[in-house]
């Protein structure tokens, strides 16, 4: 049987227009695709450009606002493919002139296992995804192809990071970070999770969830600077962090089983 697939969710600007792609799906037998789109969940303002063909266009009007799913079937002769479904959200054009990056949960992984790099999940109108590899083990960072998704394979054992910008017509997010730890074990530990409790053009105060003692590093600055910081509260878990220094700041509370996570912070972020 074939396999639909529809293309990620996402979230786009009233009155415009966007290409559904369903040239991705699976056909087992590579003897061609008829594809079927339909509306689910319809609503006022929207509609698709047609309901055959690899990709469509879905149309908006500028009063259009709200979440709607498509779905896509697929039939390479002998039958249809069940559906595979994709929501777009439809919200004022304001709320999108700077995207917003998601490059997941950090995550353990076994030794052998390809890594999946997944910006699905980002938002706004997105026309570039921007993946870089900032921590390895070796040091031996990879290159990685631009796109919503990436494979990696073979990573040797231990704490990987890798970031994700995305950009709609060259305005590029913040930087979003995942860590993923590597090993030949069955992990259960849980990372830290870095929170931004308040921020001002010149300073920024992080906590985290930790429940050990917090090891807090700047890893770089637009000088490329680099240094250990001393957190506060109970275990470290809190960092407060002032500079004149404008861009990104890219920050990590490490636990010392290892684990990690890391944010970046823009100071002087002018909208």
């Amino acid at each position: 049987m074939p396999q639909a697939f529809a293309g990620f969710d996402q979230t786009i600007a009233q009155g415009t227009s966007l290409t559904l792609d369903g040239s991705r799906s699976f056909d087992p037998d590579d003897n061609g695709l008829t594809f079927r789109w339909s509306i689910v969940d319809p609503i006022e303002g929207v509609s698709l450009s047609g309901t055959t063909g690899a990709q469509v266009e879905l149309q908006t009007e500028a009063t259009a606002q709200g979440t709607v799913t498509i779905a896509l079937e697929v039939n390479d002769g002998p039958g249809w493919s069940w559906p595979d479904w994709v929501s777009i959200q439809i919200v004022p054009s304001a709320a999108l002139n700077r995207p917003t990056a998601n490059a997941g949960a950090n995550r353990h992984m076994r030794t052998g296992e390809p890594v999946i790099l997944d910006g699905g999940a980002s938002l706004g109108t997105i026309d570039r995804y921007r993946w870089v590899h900032l921590l390895s083990p070796a040091q031996d960072r990879r290159a990685i192809d631009d796109g919503v998704t990436a494979l990696i394979s073979d990573l040797e054992s231990g704490l990987h990071v890798f970031g994700l910008s995305v950009a709609n017509a060259e305005r590029w997010s913040i930087m979003d970070c995942v860590s993923i730890y590597v090993s030949n074990q069955n992990q259960q530990d849980i990372f830290p999770s870095i929170l931004i409790e308040e921020q001002t053009a010149r300073s920024v105060t992080l906590s985290t969830n930790a429940e050990t003692d917090v090891i807090w590093s700047l890893i770089s600055n637009p000088n490329g600077e680099s240094n250990q910081l001393e957190g506060t509260g109970d275990n470290r878990t809190r960092l407060e962090y002032r500079s004149d220094v404008k861009g990104m700041h890219l920050f990590a509370a490490t636990l010392s089983n290892g684990l990690s996570d890391w944010i970046a912070v823009e100071l002087e972020n002018n909208p």
